[in-house]
This record gives C-alpha cells, sequence and structure tokens, in this order.
C-alpha cells in the first residue's frame, strides 16, 4: 500500500526515464531510490552520477509495456503486473540484474499456457 502511495506522489520524484520506440518518446518520473534500491545496473548506472534524467530505448510498445510493469513492481512488489508479460519483462529483469525477479518471471512464463 504505501508502495502505490509512493508510485503516485509526483510531487517527490526526483528522477525522468525517457523511454522511446519508433521516435515516440515516453516520459516517467520516478524515485530515484526505488531504482537504485532494486537494481544493480541501476545502482552502477546512478550512484556518483548527479543524473536526473535517463534515456533507455525499448524495441516497441509491448517492452515498454513490460517495463513500466517492471518499474511498477519496484514500487509494489505485486507480480500481477506481469499478467501474460513474463517472457518480455523476465529479459528487461535480466538486463537490470533483478536476478530474483528474472527467476520468478521465467518460472511463471514457462507455466503460461501456450
Amino acid at each position: 500500500m504505501l508502495g502505490r502511495m509512493l508510485l503516485k506522489d509526483e510531487d517527490t520524484k526526483d528522477f525522468t526515464l525517457m523511454c522511446s520506440y519508433d521516435g515516440k518518446p515516453t516520459s516517467i518520473r520516478l524515485h530515484h531510490a526505488v531504482l537504485v534500491a532494486h537494481s544493480p545496473y541501476w545502482r552502477r548506472t546512478l550512484i556518483g552520477k548527479h543524473r536526473t534524467a535517463y534515456h533507455w530505448r525499448v524495441k516497441n510498445a509491448t517492452e515498454l509495456e513490460a517495463a513500466c510493469a517492471l518499474l511498477t513492481w519496484m514500487y509494489t512488489g505485486d507480480y500481477f503486473e506481469f499478467k501474460g508479460l513474463e517472457a518480455i519483462a523476465s529479459r528487461l529483469a535480466a538486463r537490470m540484474e533483478m536476478n530474483d525477479l528474472y527467476h520468478v518471471l521465467v518460472a511463471a512464463s514457462s507455466e503460461a499456457p501456450k
């Protein structure tokens, strides 16, 4: 519940993640500390650098949706955010070195009906 409240709190968000595919940019406001707390990739990318924004290229709308689900999970810990996106989200989790989440998503995608 606290994570959902923090996710909605636009006033305290201090970081902008720019995602784009096919030249279509999407701006997502986040908390720097949440990214750093959940991902070694973001920790390396952001710690010690006074970045307030980062550009992250995604391949298509589905990958963007999976990225948004992954970012929401960082706040809430709710796995239902990935419904139907487990395979794509597991690749993104691997890229961000979120190993525990990666293994959960791989298991979920292999259990999904084909």
